[in-house]
């Protein structure tokens, strides 16, 4: 008999590829609050899910990881009694044991870093701990008062002036002036890394100076424009804009253009030529995240 695993990623962040085992979101980190130990999925997960298989049960119950020539096997858990070990695929679970019919295992733990923004992760690929860069907006800091830019953690300033005319000359800024009639924000210092914040607003139009990494964000917007000079990195995300023709990428530069289907969205200079960066995703010189 043939077996086919099939691997499917999850909105909900379950991933299953042939083995019995517990969505990612009922596993607790080390030190969650849980003494270590994993929730329980119980019924949570009907047979369906599971059809994919369960890890082999091999010698003394213990599985094949993940990408291993031993095929996985259905059901593993399915009569096993809890506390049986198994293997449930993931390189970043350790202590692998059945549980509520799943094979279940307790994250592994990295090493805490003071840095809110860039946070050491296991990487499921590898299986190491390896500092990683937390999304631009998430909350970070001493009360939790600011938000991380391309992994520092940076305070917010609004500009309520008419125009907003604002110059970041520090390593990370923040600037929001959402609904601005004019908002010219200016990332001015090399190896900087800015975030405008020009939603909703009339026009918003943007420089991101020579090798500064830049993040605009011009969604709802009516007009939106940025300059990008050698070396940067910009993202201008127009979704929902009414137009979105006046982003210059100029060589030496990657720029990456999101805009709604359909809508009036394009590089009014991109010497490279335009390419695709993903789903409504147009970039320039690269594909800048």
């Amino acid at each position: 008999m043939s077996w086919v695993v099939v691997g499917l990623l999850a909105a909900g962040g379950c991933v299953m590829s042939g083995y019995d085992r517990a969505p990612l979101a009922t596993i607790a980190p080390p030190g969650a609050g849980q003494g270590g130990g994993n929730s329980q999925s119980g019924t949570g997960g009907s047979d369906a899910m599971r059809a994919g298989g369960g890890a082999s049960a091999g010698s003394g119950g213990t599985g094949a990881r993940a990408g291993s020539a031993s095929l996985p096997v259905v059901g593993v858990c399915d009569k096993a009694s809890a506390g049986s070990p198994c293997d449930d695929g993931r390189a970043c679970t350790e202590n692998d044991a059945c549980a509520g019919g799943y094979c279940q295992g307790r994250l592994k733990a990295c090493p805490f870093t003071l840095n809110d923004c860039v946070p050491t992760v296991c990487v499921e690929e590898t299986g190491e701990c390896a500092n990683t860069p937390v999304p631009d907006l998430t909350i970070c800091g001493f009360g939790q008062v600011n938000q991380c830019v391309a992994g520092l953690c940076t305070v917010a300033e609004v500009c309520d002036e008419e125009p907003c005319e604002v110059e970041c000359d520090g390593v990370s800024c923040l600037y929001e002036c959402p609904g601005a009639a004019l908002c010219q924000p200016v990332c001015a210092r090399a190896r900087a890394a800015c975030y405008f914040d020009c939603k909703s607003a009339v026009r918003c139009e943007a420089t991101c100076a020579v090798n500064t990494r830049c993040t605009v964000d011009c969604r709802d917007a009516q007009q939106c424009a940025a300059s990008c000079a050698y070396g940067a990195g910009c993202v201008v995300d127009c979704r929902g804009a009414y137009t979105c023709k006046g982003v210059v990428c100029l060589p030496g530069a990657q720029c990456a253009l999101q805009c709604s289907p359909g809508a009036s969205c394009e590089f009014s200079r991109c010497d490279t030529g335009p390419v695709s960066c993903g789903p409504d995703r147009i970039g320039c010189g690269g594909c800048p995240e």
